[in-house]
């Protein structure tokens, strides 16, 4: 007999069909109609249980995967595809400086590394983002309010109607075409804010591989944080 499954969280909206998403957590969103019963969504769980249960496995595996940070010398951090080599220091002038490969952290700031090393990487991601942004949008023709980083777990980027363009600063721990990728994906949506197959053409226009940086992302998503 299959376990029973729980509905985290039910988005109805102005769409035709249903989708069901499990994030990174093993929280499970089920998104339907505006006038979808909650007996259509039952059946429709009904249905997928099998399938929800084997994707929930599989992120608890991934979940495992993960490495725990322990903010040692040695430890390697990767940021846009280049993996840097974290060095503890005593008596370090600064609390925190990037040299070549290398991350070096003053000892005594050593309980605060990932603060310190979040807002490296958040650095590094303004300045990529929007760097690529701007080349990206001038391929195009088109043009953006302003680019934000945000803090965000796993909405990678979106657009808003005004514009303005969210990234996480997560992203940069991925390669730079995965990156890349996403910043496409949400000038894009500048043309087309919905994933019409007329938004997939625009982007596929620019990135013809797209689907396979899509693909890394929902499969390797779950490890872009510290």
């Amino acid at each position: 007999m299959l376990e029973q499954v729980k509905i985290d969280r039910i988005i109805r909206s102005k769409r035709r069909t249903f989708s069901i998403e499990i994030n990174p957590s093993g929280l499970l969103t089920v998104r339907a109609p505006l006038r979808a019963s909650n007996g259509e969504i039952k059946l429709l769980i009904k249905d997928k249980t099998a399938w929800i249960i084997r994707k929930k496995r599989e992120i608890s595996q991934k979940v495992a995967q993960k490495k725990k940070r322990r903010y040692i010398t040695g430890e390697k951090f990767e940021c846009l595809g280049k993996f840097y080599t974290l060095i503890v220091k005593n008596n370090f002038k600064f609390a925190f400086s990037a040299s070549g490969d290398k991350l070096y952290i003053n000892a005594q700031y050593q309980k605060v590394a990932k603060s310190l090393l979040i807002y490296w990487y958040k650095n590094q991601a303004q300045k990529y983002i929007i760097n690529k942004a701007n080349y990206y949008s001038e391929m195009m023709n088109l043009r953006y309010n302003k680019i934000n980083i945000t803090a965000a777990n796993t909405r990678w980027g979106s657009c808003s109607n005004n514009k303005n363009l969210n990234f996480s600063w997560r992203l940069v721990l991925a390669p730079k075409q995965i990156v890349n990728y996403v910043i496409v994906h949400e000038l894009v949506h500048l043309y087309e804010m919905n994933h019409s197959e007329r938004f997939w053409n625009k982007v596929a226009r620019i990135l013809p591989n797209y689907m396979i940086y899509e693909t890394w992302l929902k499969e390797n998503g779950h490890l872009l944080d510290l």
